[in-house]
Protein backbone atom coordinates (compact mmCIF):
# COMPACT_ATOMS: atom_id res chain seq x y z
CA UNK A 1 0.00 0.00 0.00
CA UNK A 2 1.42 3.54 -1.40
CA UNK A 3 1.76 6.24 1.60
CA UNK A 4 0.69 8.54 -1.09
CA UNK A 5 -2.35 6.71 -1.06
CA UNK A 6 -2.95 6.95 2.90
CA UNK A 7 -2.40 10.71 2.15
CA UNK A 8 -5.23 11.17 -0.21
CA UNK A 9 -7.33 8.48 2.12
CA UNK A 10 -6.71 11.40 4.73
CA UNK A 11 -7.24 13.96 2.89
CA UNK A 12 -10.54 12.89 2.00
CA UNK A 13 -11.88 11.85 5.26
CA UNK A 14 -10.57 15.33 6.76
CA UNK A 15 -12.95 17.29 4.10
CA UNK A 16 -15.70 14.39 4.43
CA UNK A 17 -18.50 16.91 3.91
CA UNK A 18 -17.33 19.35 1.16
CA UNK A 19 -18.32 17.82 -1.66
CA UNK A 20 -16.16 20.71 -3.78
CA UNK A 21 -13.04 18.93 -2.62
CA UNK A 22 -14.19 15.39 -3.06
CA UNK A 23 -15.30 16.26 -6.77
CA UNK A 24 -11.35 16.54 -7.31
CA UNK A 25 -10.02 13.83 -5.65
CA UNK A 26 -7.99 11.19 -7.19
CA UNK A 27 -9.90 8.57 -5.23
CA UNK A 28 -12.99 9.07 -7.50
CA UNK A 29 -11.02 7.08 -10.71
CA UNK A 30 -9.35 4.60 -8.35
CA UNK A 31 -12.78 3.82 -6.72
CA UNK A 32 -14.31 3.58 -10.15
CA UNK A 33 -16.83 6.79 -9.89
CA UNK A 34 -16.34 8.71 -12.23
CA UNK A 35 -19.23 7.97 -13.98
CA UNK A 36 -21.53 8.40 -11.39
CA UNK A 37 -24.51 11.25 -10.95
CA UNK A 38 -23.13 12.40 -7.73
CA UNK A 39 -19.42 11.97 -7.47
CA UNK A 40 -19.12 13.57 -4.00
CA UNK A 41 -22.09 11.72 -2.33
CA UNK A 42 -20.83 8.51 -3.72
CA UNK A 43 -16.77 9.18 -2.54
CA UNK A 44 -18.03 9.95 0.63
CA UNK A 45 -20.26 6.81 1.16
CA UNK A 46 -17.74 4.50 -0.15
CA UNK A 47 -15.54 6.21 2.65
CA UNK A 48 -18.03 6.43 5.57
CA UNK A 49 -19.00 2.86 3.90
CA UNK A 50 -15.28 1.45 4.79
CA UNK A 51 -15.25 2.99 8.59
CA UNK A 52 -18.65 0.88 9.17
CA UNK A 53 -16.86 -2.33 7.41
CA UNK A 54 -13.70 -2.84 10.12
CA UNK A 55 -16.30 -1.50 12.85
CA UNK A 56 -15.77 -4.81 14.91
CA UNK A 57 -18.60 -7.43 15.47
CA UNK A 58 -19.95 -9.45 18.10
CA UNK A 59 -19.19 -9.18 21.65
CA UNK A 60 -17.16 -6.28 21.92
CA UNK A 61 -14.44 -5.49 24.40
CA UNK A 62 -14.35 -1.45 24.67
CA UNK A 63 -10.66 -1.73 25.37
CA UNK A 64 -9.45 -3.95 22.51
CA UNK A 65 -7.31 -2.33 19.82
CA UNK A 66 -9.97 -2.70 16.65
CA UNK A 67 -13.13 -1.15 18.61
CA UNK A 68 -10.16 1.88 19.66
CA UNK A 69 -9.77 2.33 15.81
CA UNK A 70 -13.47 2.45 14.55
CA UNK A 71 -14.06 4.81 17.91
CA UNK A 72 -11.65 6.91 16.66
CA UNK A 73 -12.12 7.10 13.14
CA UNK A 74 -16.23 7.28 13.70
CA UNK A 75 -15.89 10.94 16.24
CA UNK A 76 -12.80 12.37 14.11
CA UNK A 77 -14.57 11.74 10.59
CA UNK A 78 -18.13 11.06 10.66
CA UNK A 79 -18.39 13.55 13.38
CA UNK A 80 -15.78 16.02 12.34
CA UNK A 81 -14.26 16.70 15.68
CA UNK A 82 -11.15 18.10 15.72
CA UNK A 83 -8.09 16.04 17.38
CA UNK A 84 -8.53 17.98 20.26
CA UNK A 85 -12.38 17.72 21.29
CA UNK A 86 -11.61 13.73 19.73
CA UNK A 87 -8.65 13.16 22.63
CA UNK A 88 -11.08 14.73 25.05
CA UNK A 89 -13.99 12.41 24.24
CA UNK A 90 -11.40 9.17 24.13
CA UNK A 91 -9.90 10.13 26.89
CA UNK A 92 -6.46 10.55 25.37
CA UNK A 93 -3.39 12.85 25.24
CA UNK A 94 -3.34 14.92 22.19
CA UNK A 95 0.23 13.08 21.21
CA UNK A 96 -1.26 9.58 22.09
CA UNK A 97 -4.30 10.63 19.67
CA UNK A 98 -2.14 11.17 16.61
CA UNK A 99 -0.38 8.27 17.09
CA UNK A 100 -3.68 6.38 17.35
CA UNK A 101 -4.93 8.60 14.23
CA UNK A 102 -2.11 7.43 11.85
CA UNK A 103 -2.60 4.04 12.75
CA UNK A 104 -6.39 4.17 12.16
CA UNK A 105 -6.10 5.52 8.72
CA UNK A 106 -3.67 2.97 7.91
CA UNK A 107 -6.01 0.77 8.74
CA UNK A 108 -9.03 1.59 6.92
CA UNK A 109 -6.68 2.80 4.18
CA UNK A 110 -5.33 -1.19 3.83
CA UNK A 111 -9.17 -2.15 4.12
CA UNK A 112 -10.40 0.40 0.92
CA UNK A 113 -6.82 -1.02 -1.06
CA UNK A 114 -7.81 -4.56 -0.63
CA UNK A 115 -11.57 -4.25 -0.96
CA UNK A 116 -11.38 -1.65 -4.22
CA UNK A 117 -8.43 -4.30 -5.98
CA UNK A 118 -5.96 -0.58 -5.78
CA UNK A 119 -2.42 -2.18 -6.45
CA UNK A 120 -3.23 -2.62 -10.16
CA UNK A 121 -4.83 0.86 -10.81
CA UNK A 122 -2.53 2.55 -7.96
CA UNK A 123 0.90 1.08 -10.86
CA UNK A 124 -1.67 2.11 -13.75
CA UNK A 125 -1.97 5.73 -12.30
CA UNK A 126 0.97 6.74 -11.41
CA UNK A 127 3.27 4.76 -14.47
CA UNK A 128 7.01 4.98 -14.12
CA UNK A 129 8.34 7.75 -17.11
CA UNK A 130 11.05 5.73 -18.87
CA UNK A 131 14.45 8.02 -18.16
CA UNK A 132 16.23 8.95 -21.35
CA UNK A 133 19.80 7.28 -21.21
CA UNK A 134 21.60 10.26 -20.15
CA UNK A 135 19.64 11.48 -17.67
CA UNK A 136 20.29 11.58 -13.84
CA UNK A 137 19.12 9.16 -11.76
CA UNK A 138 15.65 9.14 -10.42
CA UNK A 139 17.39 10.32 -6.78
CA UNK A 140 18.17 13.75 -8.34
CA UNK A 141 14.70 14.68 -9.24
CA UNK A 142 13.11 17.16 -7.25
CA UNK A 143 10.43 15.95 -4.73
CA UNK A 144 6.94 16.30 -5.46
CA UNK A 145 4.53 17.73 -2.63
CA UNK A 146 3.81 14.53 -1.43
CA UNK A 147 6.97 13.82 0.07
CA UNK A 148 7.52 16.92 1.02
CA UNK A 149 4.30 17.25 3.15
CA UNK A 150 5.36 13.36 4.24
CA UNK A 151 8.70 14.98 5.35
CA UNK A 152 6.73 18.54 7.39
CA UNK A 153 5.05 15.37 9.26
CA UNK A 154 7.57 13.32 9.91
CA UNK A 155 10.03 16.00 11.12
CA UNK A 156 8.21 18.62 12.63
CA UNK A 157 6.97 18.46 15.64
CA UNK A 158 3.79 20.13 17.20
CA UNK A 159 4.17 22.97 19.83
CA UNK A 160 2.52 25.98 21.03
CA UNK A 161 2.44 28.56 19.08
CA UNK A 162 1.11 32.47 19.38
CA UNK A 163 -1.20 32.59 16.42
CA UNK A 164 -1.43 36.71 16.90
CA UNK A 165 2.76 36.75 16.81
CA UNK A 166 2.78 34.52 13.90
CA UNK A 167 0.36 36.98 11.89
CA UNK A 168 2.40 39.62 12.65
CA UNK A 169 5.78 38.29 11.49
CA UNK A 170 4.07 37.54 8.14
CA UNK A 171 2.75 41.04 8.13
CA UNK A 172 6.20 42.66 8.37
CA UNK A 173 7.42 40.35 6.06
CA UNK A 174 4.31 41.26 2.78
CA UNK A 175 5.22 45.08 4.15
CA UNK A 176 6.59 46.45 1.00
CA UNK A 177 4.11 44.12 -1.26
CA UNK A 178 0.95 45.45 0.62
CA UNK A 179 1.87 49.33 0.72
CA UNK A 180 2.99 48.83 -2.95
CA UNK A 181 -0.82 47.38 -3.39
CA UNK A 182 -2.26 50.31 -1.14
CA UNK A 183 -4.18 47.71 0.93
CA UNK A 184 -5.16 48.69 4.43
CA UNK A 185 -4.64 46.47 6.88
CA UNK A 186 -7.43 45.63 10.17
CA UNK A 187 -5.61 43.72 12.63
CA UNK A 188 -8.16 42.63 15.57
CA UNK A 189 -6.76 40.16 16.93
CA UNK A 190 -6.17 40.39 21.08
CA UNK A 191 -3.10 39.78 22.27
CA UNK A 192 -4.73 37.38 24.96
CA UNK A 193 -5.63 34.75 22.89
CA UNK A 194 -4.25 31.60 23.92
CA UNK A 195 -1.52 30.04 22.31
CA UNK A 196 -2.49 27.05 19.66
CA UNK A 197 -0.93 23.57 19.54
CA UNK A 198 0.29 23.49 15.94
CA UNK A 199 3.12 23.01 13.61
CA UNK A 200 4.55 26.22 13.21
CA UNK A 201 6.32 25.66 10.33
CA UNK A 202 3.54 24.12 7.44
CA UNK A 203 1.25 26.69 9.54
CA UNK A 204 3.39 29.99 8.79
CA UNK A 205 3.82 29.07 5.00
CA UNK A 206 0.11 28.39 4.89
CA UNK A 207 -0.85 31.79 6.21
CA UNK A 208 1.86 33.55 4.44
CA UNK A 209 0.07 31.77 0.90
CA UNK A 210 -3.21 32.99 1.92
CA UNK A 211 -1.97 36.68 2.71
CA UNK A 212 0.36 36.64 -0.59
CA UNK A 213 -2.96 35.38 -2.32
CA UNK A 214 -4.72 38.25 -1.06
CA UNK A 215 -2.27 40.88 -2.28
CA UNK A 216 -2.58 39.89 -5.57
CA UNK A 217 -6.56 39.59 -5.95
CA UNK A 218 -7.61 42.97 -3.78
CA UNK A 219 -5.34 46.20 -4.86
CA UNK A 220 -6.73 48.98 -2.72
CA UNK A 221 -8.88 47.18 -0.62
CA UNK A 222 -9.06 45.83 2.58
CA UNK A 223 -7.40 42.44 4.48
CA UNK A 224 -8.83 41.99 7.70
CA UNK A 225 -7.81 39.57 10.56
CA UNK A 226 -10.09 38.24 13.61
CA UNK A 227 -9.48 35.60 15.99
CA UNK A 228 -12.64 34.04 18.65
CA UNK A 229 -12.37 31.00 20.68
CA UNK A 230 -14.98 28.45 20.14
CA UNK A 231 -15.09 25.53 22.96
CA UNK A 232 -11.64 24.09 22.60
CA UNK A 233 -10.38 25.47 19.00
CA UNK A 234 -9.69 29.45 17.90
CA UNK A 235 -10.69 30.12 15.00
CA UNK A 236 -8.72 32.46 12.46
CA UNK A 237 -10.30 34.66 9.96
CA UNK A 238 -8.83 36.23 7.20
CA UNK A 239 -11.30 38.46 4.96
CA UNK A 240 -10.58 40.31 1.45
CA UNK A 241 -12.36 43.48 0.75
CA UNK A 242 -11.92 44.54 -2.82
CA UNK A 243 -12.68 47.17 -5.24
CA UNK A 244 -15.30 44.70 -7.54
CA UNK A 245 -13.83 46.33 -10.59
CA UNK A 246 -10.80 45.51 -10.26
CA UNK A 247 -10.87 42.47 -7.73
CA UNK A 248 -9.66 39.42 -8.58
CA UNK A 249 -10.69 35.79 -7.45
CA UNK A 250 -7.98 34.37 -4.30
CA UNK A 251 -8.25 30.78 -4.61
CA UNK A 252 -8.86 29.70 -7.82
CA UNK A 253 -5.10 28.02 -8.31
CA UNK A 254 -6.58 24.63 -7.52
CA UNK A 255 -2.91 23.36 -6.83
CA UNK A 256 -2.12 26.23 -4.12
CA UNK A 257 -5.65 25.35 -2.35
CA UNK A 258 -4.80 21.72 -2.25
CA UNK A 259 -1.58 22.46 -0.73
CA UNK A 260 -2.93 24.95 1.38
CA UNK A 261 -5.46 22.46 3.08
CA UNK A 262 -2.97 19.66 3.18
CA UNK A 263 -0.44 22.17 4.72
CA UNK A 264 -3.14 23.20 7.32
CA UNK A 265 -4.94 19.61 7.90
CA UNK A 266 -0.96 18.27 8.62
CA UNK A 267 -0.65 21.30 11.42
CA UNK A 268 -3.79 19.71 13.38
CA UNK A 269 -6.38 22.03 11.72
CA UNK A 270 -9.20 22.75 8.80
CA UNK A 271 -9.15 25.30 6.38
CA UNK A 272 -12.72 26.78 4.95
CA UNK A 273 -12.70 29.23 1.73
CA UNK A 274 -15.46 30.90 1.01
CA UNK A 275 -15.04 32.90 -2.07
CA UNK A 276 -17.77 35.75 -1.24
CA UNK A 277 -18.54 36.39 2.73
CA UNK A 278 -21.88 37.33 3.76
CA UNK A 279 -20.25 40.98 4.74
CA UNK A 280 -19.41 41.95 1.25
CA UNK A 281 -16.07 40.58 1.25
CA UNK A 282 -14.32 39.72 -1.87
CA UNK A 283 -13.10 36.19 0.17
CA UNK A 284 -12.86 34.64 3.55
CA UNK A 285 -10.13 31.69 4.44
CA UNK A 286 -11.07 30.45 7.87
CA UNK A 287 -8.68 28.18 9.93
CA UNK A 288 -9.55 26.10 13.16
CA UNK A 289 -6.94 25.24 15.40
CA UNK A 290 -6.69 23.48 18.66
CA UNK A 291 -5.73 25.44 22.08
CA UNK A 292 -3.39 24.47 23.94
CA UNK A 293 -4.94 23.35 27.29
CA UNK A 294 -7.93 25.07 27.42
CA UNK A 295 -9.32 24.82 30.92
CA UNK A 296 -12.86 25.27 31.63
CA UNK A 297 -13.91 27.57 34.20
CA UNK A 298 -17.64 26.80 36.06
CA UNK A 299 -18.21 30.22 37.64
CA UNK A 300 -21.75 30.07 40.11
CA UNK A 301 -22.64 33.12 41.31
CA UNK A 302 -26.41 34.64 41.28
CA UNK A 303 -25.06 38.19 40.14
CA UNK A 304 -25.75 38.88 36.54
CA UNK A 305 -22.58 41.55 36.57
CA UNK A 306 -20.60 39.42 38.20
CA UNK A 307 -21.36 36.61 35.53
CA UNK A 308 -20.50 38.78 32.74
CA UNK A 309 -17.96 40.79 34.20
CA UNK A 310 -15.41 37.60 34.29
CA UNK A 311 -17.03 36.85 30.82
CA UNK A 312 -15.41 39.59 29.54
CA UNK A 313 -12.15 39.21 31.71
CA UNK A 314 -11.59 35.31 29.72
CA UNK A 315 -12.75 36.02 26.19
CA UNK A 316 -10.11 35.30 24.21
CA UNK A 317 -8.23 33.35 26.65
CA UNK A 318 -7.67 29.48 27.24
CA UNK A 319 -9.93 29.76 29.87
CA UNK A 320 -14.06 28.40 28.51
CA UNK A 321 -16.37 30.17 31.25
CA UNK A 322 -19.39 27.88 31.71
CA UNK A 323 -21.50 30.36 34.50
CA UNK A 324 -24.52 29.47 36.23
CA UNK A 325 -26.35 31.69 37.99
CA UNK A 326 -29.49 29.77 39.16
CA UNK A 327 -27.30 27.90 42.42
CA UNK A 328 -30.22 24.80 42.44
CA UNK A 329 -28.24 23.90 38.91
CA UNK A 330 -24.94 23.60 39.70
CA UNK A 331 -24.55 20.46 40.78
CA UNK A 332 -26.14 19.00 37.41
CA UNK A 333 -24.14 21.92 35.37
CA UNK A 334 -20.99 20.22 37.29
CA UNK A 335 -21.85 16.61 36.02
CA UNK A 336 -22.62 17.44 32.79
CA UNK A 337 -19.31 19.97 31.92
CA UNK A 338 -17.08 18.46 34.41
CA UNK A 339 -14.95 21.63 34.74
CA UNK A 340 -11.57 21.46 36.18
CA UNK A 341 -12.07 24.37 38.32
CA UNK A 342 -14.61 25.99 40.46
CA UNK A 343 -15.28 29.99 41.17
CA UNK A 344 -18.33 29.85 43.84
CA UNK A 345 -19.93 32.55 45.25
CA UNK A 346 -21.38 32.10 48.50
CA UNK A 347 -23.86 34.47 49.18
CA UNK A 348 -26.74 32.70 47.01
CA UNK A 349 -30.48 32.76 47.47
CA UNK A 350 -32.43 29.54 48.16
CA UNK A 351 -29.39 27.25 48.61
CA UNK A 352 -26.48 28.79 50.54
CA UNK A 353 -22.91 28.31 48.94
CA UNK A 354 -21.49 26.77 51.76
CA UNK A 355 -23.65 23.98 51.52
CA UNK A 356 -23.20 24.00 47.28
CA UNK A 357 -19.68 23.34 47.98
CA UNK A 358 -20.03 20.41 50.77
CA UNK A 359 -22.19 18.75 47.99
CA UNK A 360 -19.67 19.26 44.97
CA UNK A 361 -17.02 17.93 47.80
CA UNK A 362 -19.15 14.70 48.52
CA UNK A 363 -19.96 13.67 44.56
CA UNK A 364 -17.86 11.12 43.41
CA UNK A 365 -17.31 12.15 39.79
CA UNK A 366 -16.84 16.62 41.39
CA UNK A 367 -15.10 15.68 44.62
CA UNK A 368 -11.37 16.28 42.95
CA UNK A 369 -12.69 19.40 41.22
CA UNK A 370 -10.31 22.40 42.72
CA UNK A 371 -13.02 25.10 44.24
CA UNK A 372 -11.99 28.52 44.62
CA UNK A 373 -14.65 30.81 46.88
CA UNK A 374 -14.90 34.11 46.04
CA UNK A 375 -17.08 36.47 48.14
CA UNK A 376 -16.85 40.39 49.45
CA UNK A 377 -16.32 38.56 53.01
CA UNK A 378 -12.66 37.67 54.37
CA UNK A 379 -13.73 34.23 54.71
CA UNK A 380 -10.50 32.63 53.41
CA UNK A 381 -9.80 30.30 56.57
CA UNK A 382 -13.65 28.83 56.82
CA UNK A 383 -13.11 28.27 52.25
CA UNK A 384 -9.63 25.95 53.25
CA UNK A 385 -11.26 24.41 56.27
CA UNK A 386 -14.31 23.43 54.12
CA UNK A 387 -12.13 22.13 51.48
CA UNK A 388 -12.11 24.60 49.07
CA UNK A 389 -8.75 24.81 47.08
CA UNK A 390 -8.43 28.74 47.16
CA UNK A 391 -10.12 31.84 48.14
CA UNK A 392 -10.86 34.92 46.06
CA UNK A 393 -11.92 38.53 47.46
CA UNK A 394 -14.54 40.29 45.42
CA UNK A 395 -14.11 42.69 43.89
CA UNK A 396 -10.85 41.59 41.65
CA UNK A 397 -9.47 43.25 38.65
CA UNK A 398 -8.91 41.00 35.32
CA UNK A 399 -5.18 41.28 35.74
CA UNK A 400 -5.70 39.66 38.70
CA UNK A 401 -8.16 37.35 38.30
CA UNK A 402 -6.17 35.65 35.20
CA UNK A 403 -2.86 36.15 37.23
CA UNK A 404 -4.14 33.26 39.65
CA UNK A 405 -6.06 31.62 37.08
CA UNK A 406 -2.69 31.52 35.42
CA UNK A 407 -0.80 30.63 38.78
CA UNK A 408 -2.62 27.34 39.69
CA UNK A 409 -3.46 26.38 36.44
CA UNK A 410 -0.74 23.52 36.41
CA UNK A 411 -2.98 22.05 39.30
CA UNK A 412 -6.24 22.62 37.12
CA UNK A 413 -4.92 19.99 34.67
CA UNK A 414 -3.62 17.63 36.72
CA UNK A 415 -7.06 16.93 38.31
Amino acid sequence: MQKEFINEIRFAYNHLYEWAVLRKSPLVSLFGLDKNGDIPNALGNVLKDAIEAIKPQGNINLQQKSWRIYQLLYVRYIEQLSQSEAAHDLGLSLRHLRREETLALETVGLYLWEHHNIEDKWQYSTPEVPQPANSSPARDTPPDSYSELEWLQQSIPFESVKIQDLLHEILVLDDIALRKQMIQVDFNLSENLPPVTTKRTPIRQALLTIVNAAINAIPKGTLEFNAEVQLSELLITIEGFGISEISLPAFSDEEMTTILHQLIDLSGGRLTIKSKGQDGSEFAAIISLPIKDVIKVMVVDDNHDILQFVARCLTGTRYLMIPVSEPEKALEAAITNLPQVIILDVMLPRIDGWELLGNFKNHPSLKNIPIVVFSILNQEQMARDLGAMDFLKKPVSRDDLLAFLEQNSHHFLTQ
